[in-house]
């Protein structure tokens, strides 16, 4: 390979800190125009206490190389809501989209998410296991896609290849695997 062929890494490539950069967009997402009047070295700042609290919750080291699940996560965005609030006076909550036990069909949850993203103040992050194993965030419910604002630049995955985890496989296509219990649902206080 050339030199002039010679691409940079992205997010994603060497890391596994997605579900950070999810959360952080989430946060921004659900701020909307509020969200502007932060710098980027308080977004920077945020990306440090988070990253702090990886390390507490499961380790830098794994949180890097190998991810953070939903359990931590949730602890991550704990931190990430309080240090808003105490740096910033903005109030967020978390939460997870299902109840334990809850197995909706995927259009269900679709259409469930797709209300919840229409309203001011709100975003979900997107836990996507199978060919992508990424956590994005969902910006639009499409007819035939799920459109993203992601940290790594996927724009939109096909809900055609989208199934719930209890929900019989789909052979032959790349399969986006949803865990209801790992949506996790953002939203901002007035």
């Amino acid at each position: 390979m050339t030199l002039r062929r010679l691409r940079p890494f992205r997010q994603g490539e060497l890391d596994a800190l997605c579900g950070i950069y999810a959360a952080i967009n989430a946060i921004r997402l659900a701020l909307g125009r509020r969200g502007e009047e932060l710098s980027i070295e308080d977004w920077a700042h945020l990306f440090g206490v988070m990253v702090a609290s990886a390390d507490v919750e499961i380790g830098a080291v794994t949180a890097t190389t190998v991810g953070i699940h939903t359990k931590p996560l949730l602890a991550i965005l704990g931190v990430a809501a309080q240090h808003m609030s105490d740096e910033h006076g903005i109030g967020i909550t978390v939460a997870r989209f299902a109840k334990r036990r809850e197995r909706p069909p995927l259009e269900e949850a679709l259409a469930r998410l797709s209300t919840l993203i229409d309203q001011p103040g709100s975003a979900v992050i997107l836990p996507l296991e199978g060919y992508l194993d990424h956590w994005s965030v969902l910006r639009w419910v499409g007819t035939a896609t799920l459109e993203l604002f992601d940290s790594y630049g996927f724009s939109r995955v096909s809900i055609a290849n989208c199934r719930m985890t209890h929900e019989p496989a789909r052979l032959g296509r790349r399969e986006h695997i949803i865990r209801a219990r790992a949506i996790l649902l953002v939203d901002v206080r007035s």
